[in-house]
């Protein structure tokens, strides 16, 4: 399927019928899902004929992405992009439906690499929300949902959003579960909701992995410290999944895709996979928007919020998430930079390869005076 894969997914876009949208079921509740669908769809084929029949379930709160979001039709042979989001709600209570873990990946199919954008949940995206936040647009009773999302982002960075996917809290543990656990080299002791965790090198199973990625209170910079952290779990499962067969990855996907929540059939699914299965960990990055801690007050009170530095943001985005396109010069982007910003570089050019994680690399080393947890 992989010689074929391109043509078949060019046919795909113009051709597949759009699932009928249906209630999400159960609770969908913050959890990393970082790209889980979408490392599996690309270490490995799945096949069967009943899979290629069954379409996961779409939120009707999430809505369609617009078309003209979409990766421009020349070039969508050798790109595409993927919105996925962990979504922080539980139904039958007050809380609000925030996407604590929000990323873009992009898929460079012609280069054969795959880079993700990790966008902080406090990024300060809009004046018209009560905060501000980027984290808190899902949520909103008009243009909300991963539809209203995808417009931000396209707003904000001028990035093509092609399709999205999120996932439950029972998803993300079940794939962990039946994986046999993820080996992470943890770096300090964690304690979050009475689970443990203590630091060296380790097979994490579902329960460990849920804690590891949400905890964010045991690093100095908070939320931007688990943002880091992520991306050892992000390596880890990466290489897990390399090490196992077809058919265990199929089970695996048959058990959780009701839990999942995407725009996408099986079919495109499997198609992606065809193409992805060739993808090598070592051409796997992952870098975070380049930006520092603000504060600012709305409606009279405090808000603390992560704003973007525009300039950067824009360097970052025109060297690994615009391939085959035209550079678009920070003055173009939608990026809200609030007055007195101090240009801190703590957060810029932090990126990390899969590979070189796996072998030690402290997260966000790369960027000047950034370790694990400071």
């Amino acid at each position: 399927m992989a010689k074929n894969a391109r043509k078949e997914y060019t046919d795909l876009q113009s051709n597949v019928q759009k699932p009928a949208k249906k209630k999400m079921r159960g609770r969908d509740r913050a959890v990393f899902i970082t790209a889980i669908l979408l490392i599996i769809a690309s270490l490995g084929v799945i096949g069967g004929v009943v899979l290629l029949k069954w379409r996961p379930l779409v939120d009707p709160n999430n809505g369609m992405i617009s078309s003209q979001y979409y990766t421009p039709p020349e070039i969508k042979e050798k790109s595409v992009n993927f919105l996925i989001c962990g979504v922080d709600f539980e139904e039958n209570t007050s809380r609000a439906k925030l996407t604590d873990v929000i990323m873009v990946v992009n898929f460079d199919i012609q280069g054969k690499k795959v880079n993700v954008l990790q966008i902080p949940r406090d990024t300060f995206v809009e004046k018209e929300t009560s905060t501000g936040k980027i984290n808190a647009v899902y949520g909103r009773s008009k243009n909300g949902g991963m539809a209203g999302l995808a417009e931000v982002i396209h707003q904000n960075l001028k990035l093509p959003i092609d399709h999205y996917a999120t996932v439950t809290m029972t998803a993300f543990r079940k794939i962990i579960d039946e994986l046999g656990g993820v080996q992470v080299n943890v770096p300090q002791r964690i304690v979050l909701e009475n689970v443990t965790i203590e630091p060296g090198l380790q097979t994490l199973d579902g329960l460990k992995s849920e804690r590891f990625v949400r905890e964010r209170y045991s690093y100095a910079d908070g939320d931007l410290g688990r943002v880091k952290m992520q991306r050892l779990f992000m390596a880890g499962l990466a290489k897990k999944l390399t090490s196992i067969g077809t058919n265990d990855l199929f089970k695996i996907i048959t058990k959780v895709m009701g839990d999942v929540t995407t725009d996408m059939s099986v079919q495109e699914v499997m198609d992606f996979a065809g193409v992805m299965q060739t993808v090598d960990i070592s051409n796997m990055n992952v870098s975070m928007l380049p930006g520092e801690g603000y504060e600012y007050y709305s409606n009279g009170h405090k808000q603390s919020c992560y704003a973007l530095h525009k300039e950067k943001t824009a360097e970052l985005l025109n060297l690994k998430f615009r391939p085959y396109q035209d550079a678009v010069p920070a003055g173009s982007l939608g990026i809200i930079e609030p007055e007195g910003l101090q240009y801190y570089s703590n957060y810029e050019d932090n990126d990390n390869d899969f590979d070189d994680l796996l072998n030690g690399q402290k997260p966000g080393a790369k960027g000047a005076g950034s370790e694990a947890g400071n």
